[in-house]
């Protein structure tokens, strides 16, 4: 458990990094990922989408906010970064059918934090902030808790998603 004089706690932070090398379907990568949001019931922001070309290959940066209100108390969020670097287009045979995927350094950086008291049923004013505190601390404890375990499961499950998404490239 952490400080009650914390708002928005981090709990896959600062970031979880998977990294992989090789070939690379970043389409349904993409869809992978931005599938299990959509059925874990999260606001999905695609922050940015960037595609430069260079010598070595091309770098495809995609950047993805999410987030979710769990209580009229917390709210979870979840950031990915998806990094290509060298991605070059390859044509591959797979069961008998061609595929173009990308040949390339993958990096996906995952964080994912929950914020309290997001809707400011505590103002800022000192007494306000006393009582957050003692509610924080005492009352609603294990409340707090029991979702920053459900927050930690939901980012292992992102983190399978991701993993089994990259595994099906081998």
């Amino acid at each position: 458990m952490v400080s009650e004089k914390e708002l928005e706690v981090g709990v896959l932070s600062p970031f979880y990094v998977l990294r992989h090398e090789g070939l690379v379907d970043f389409d349904k990568l993409f869809n992978e990922v931005t599938g299990w949001f959509e059925s874990n019931k999260y606001k999905l922001l695609i922050k940015n989408i960037t595609h430069s070309k260079k010598p070595d290959g091309g770098e495809i940066k995609i950047e993805l906010i999410a987030d979710k209100e769990v209580s009229p108390y917390i709210k979870f969020k979840a950031y990915v970064e998806m990094i290509l670097l060298r991605g070059r287009e390859v044509a591959v045979e797979k069961a008998g059918k061609k595929q173009r995927l990308r040949k390339g350094d993958l990096d996906v950086r995952i964080k994912t934090s929950y914020e309290k008291n997001h809707k400011g049923t505590f103002s800022k004013a000192n007494f306000q902030e006393f009582l957050r505190q003692v509610y924080e601390k005492y009352i609603a404890k294990n409340v707090i808790l029991g979702y920053e375990i459900k927050l930690w499961k939901e980012g292992n499950e992102l983190i399978a998603v991701i993993k089994d998404a990259l595994e099906s490239f081998k």
